[in-house]
This record gives C-alpha cells, sequence and structure tokens, in this order.
C-alpha cells in the first residue's frame, strides 16, 4: 500500500467524488493506492497554523486493513515537516470512519469521549406521519410526571426482578430524575400499576430515548402505543424538535421501522479531536 500527497496529475483519479464542499475548502489531498487502484484519500484545510482535517474516506474493500491509519500517519508527519502546531479532526463516527477512530484511540487522543457514543437514528416530530400525531390515545397512557412515587418504586423493583431472568431486559433503569417528565410516558394497568414505559431526556431541542420496556403485554402493541401516547403528550412541541435513539438497540430501531414510515435517518456522533505538534 502507498500513501502520498496527491499532486495535481493524481488529482482527479482521487477526487472526482469528494463533496464540492470537501474540495472547495480543502488546501492539501492525500492519497492511499494499492497497485494502480485508489484505495482512500484524505483532505485537510490550512487556518493559519493549525489544520482542521476535512474529509477521509477508505473504499470499502480496502477497510479494516489499516488504511486509514496510513493516511493520518503521513498526514501527521507532512503537518509536522511544515512546522503545524496541530489538526484538528472533526468526524461523525460510523464505519467510514473506524479507521480514523481506531488510529485516534491508539494515539490515546479518544479519551475524553463517552463510552456510549454510537451511530444513532433521528426522526422529527413533523416528519412523523400525520395519522400517528392525530391519532387518539387511552387514558392508561399517562406521562411520568403524572405518576406516584409508589407506582414508580414498584416498577422498578418488577422491572430488576424480571431483568435478572431474561436477558433482553437489559437496559439500565436510571433514576426518575433523570428522564424528561413532560415528554416520558407510561401505561398503567387496571390496578394503575405501570406495566410499560417510554422514557426520553431532553437535550436543547432534542429527546433521547433511553429506555422502553413493558413486563408483560406483546411487544408491537409496547412500541406503538406508548410511541402514540409520547407524541400526543408532546402536541405542543417544537415541530423541529427531534426525537434520536441508539440503532443498536433492536428494540429502540423498531420505532422507526413502525412509525416514522421510512423518515428516519442514520446519523453518527461528532466527535472533535486534537492532534498537538
Amino acid at each position: 500500500m502507498e500513501v502520498f500527497i496527491i499532486t495535481d496529475e493524481l488529482k482527479k483519479a482521487y477526487t472526482d467524488s469528494l463533496p464540492t464542499q470537501v474540495l472547495d475548502e480543502s488546501d492539501l489531498f492525500f492519497g492511499a493506492q494499492e497497485g494502480a487502484d485508489p484505495a482512500g484519500v484524505a483532505a485537510i484545510r490550512a487556518m493559519g497554523n493549525e489544520f482542521l482535517l476535512t474529509y477521509i474516506f477508505v473504499r470499502k474493500e480496502f477497510r479494516r486493513q489499516g488504511v486509514g491509519t496510513m493516511l493520518m500517519d503521513t498526514v501527521k508527519d507532512t503537518l509536522q515537516q511544515i512546522g503545524a502546531d496541530r489538526l484538528e479532526i472533526i468526524y461523525t463516527l460510523n464505519e467510514m470512519t473506524a479507521e480514523l477512530h481506531d488510529f485516534l484511540e491508539e494515539q490515546e487522543l479518544t479519551e475524553d469521549r463517552d463510552e456510549d457514543e454510537k451511530p444513532v437514528m433521528r426522526m422529527y416530530f413533523k416528519d412523523i406521519p400525520e395519522q400517528y400525531r392525530t391519532r387518539k390515545t387511552t387514558e392508561t397512557i399517562v406521562t411520568l410526571k403524572d405518576v406516584s412515587g409508589r407506582q414508580w418504586s414498584k416498577y422498578t423493583a418488577d422491572y430488576e426482578r424480571i431483568k435478572e431472568k431474561v436477558p433482553e431486559y437489559a437496559i439500565e433503569l436510571k433514576p426518575r430524575d433523570y428522564y424528561d417528565p413532560d415528554y416520558s410516558v407510561v401505561r398503567l394497568n387496571d390496578r394503575k400499576e405501570i406495566e410499560a414505559a417510554m422514557l426520553f431526556s431532553k437535550y436543547g431541542n432534542d429527546l433521547v430515548l433511553e429506555y422502553m420496556n413493558r413486563l408483560t403485554w406483546p411487544e408491537k402493541a409496547d412500541f406503538m402505543s406508548l410511541f402514540f401516547g409520547a407524541v400526543q403528550k408532546a402536541k405542543g412541541a417544537d415541530p423541529d424538535m427531534s426525537i434520536s435513539y441508539c440503532i443498536y438497540n433492536p428494540r429502540f430501531r423498531k420505532v422507526s421501522d413502525l412509525i416514522s414510515d421510512q423518515r428516519a435517518e442514520q446519523i453518527g456522533v461528532s466527535m472533535t479531536q486534537y492532534i498537538e505538534f
């Protein structure tokens, strides 16, 4: 594998597929090549004596072979030679940037990241189909703020007992005050006990689906009923408010399959790291 600075003669072969913004805003390009085949490309932008990594891409057939690491090593060596102070790296954590992320971990540059950072799905209230936003829900769906301490304590105790026996109940149930009381919802049974819950935390204008589980009733009904309830309780919410959740949890992923009419988008966690010279 050969890695090098892309010259004007080679630029077309490596950069034709780059986004226009990357081409316009980048000053230096690096390529990786296996034989006659381009394997990957990286681009950086100069900002005084600092540089920003604007793009890195490794072709699918060359991933997990250290190509991203070789590209980053070449970028680092080149910048050091020209006297750069540091390289700033902003990237989305996903399959294409896995090589970059692995490299940063090896360099111990990602120690401050959230251990739970993983790709997520996101959908916006305005994109939820009308029939779901206007559908009525039963009186058994209430918000977390309408739940008594006794009801909550019994549910958490019942859940912990079930979780020990059934692996699918592996989601951690955090303290009640961790969840947003206005958007989080629960379903009550005939005895006014909580039998299922969909719990959100709120960050700015985003809701994060943290927990969704039931104790006894069918799974599909769980998703539909709780989600209808959450949407109904949030009628006055900003239409640009989004709901996001980790795609590695198949239970959460079914929310988009059942509700969002394929309008959910996969995003990644935004990461910012620095290599100091």
